[in-house]
């Protein structure tokens, strides 16, 4: 994790791979931030079901710091327009901190 608090600019990026490798896959289901979690996603692999993997990145925008198996179906709505809203936030517990937002691009 890159040390947020050093006052410098991070670059971020989060992608979603909608077939990812089943190599990438497998490597996501059986990471410790995945375990014990995403029923759904689980679900959704047994029943034959589409699973991708949403990815973020952060300062090294070749290597995901994260890789999270999400199966879609579970999360948008079925006739939906496909739209996605995607939003910001961020905390430090009950100290004070600027989270700025220099540039955004989709």
């Amino acid at each position: 994790m890159p040390p947020f608090a050093d006052g410098g600019v991070h670059a971020a990026r989060v992608t979603f791979v909608p077939q990812p490798p089943p190599d990438a896959l497998s490597a996501a289901l059986s990471s410790a931030s995945f375990r014990g979690a995403g029923e759904n996603t689980r679900a959704a692999l047994a029943a034959g079901g589409t699973v991708g993997l949403l990815q973020v990145f952060v300062d090294d925008l070749s290597t995901p710091l994260l890789s999270v198996p999400l199966a879609p179906q579970y999360f948008l709505r079925p006739g939906g327009s496909g739209a996605v809203y995607a939003g910001f936030t961020a905390a430090n517990g009950d100290a004070w901190h600027a989270a700025d937002v220099l540039s955004w691009s989709m």
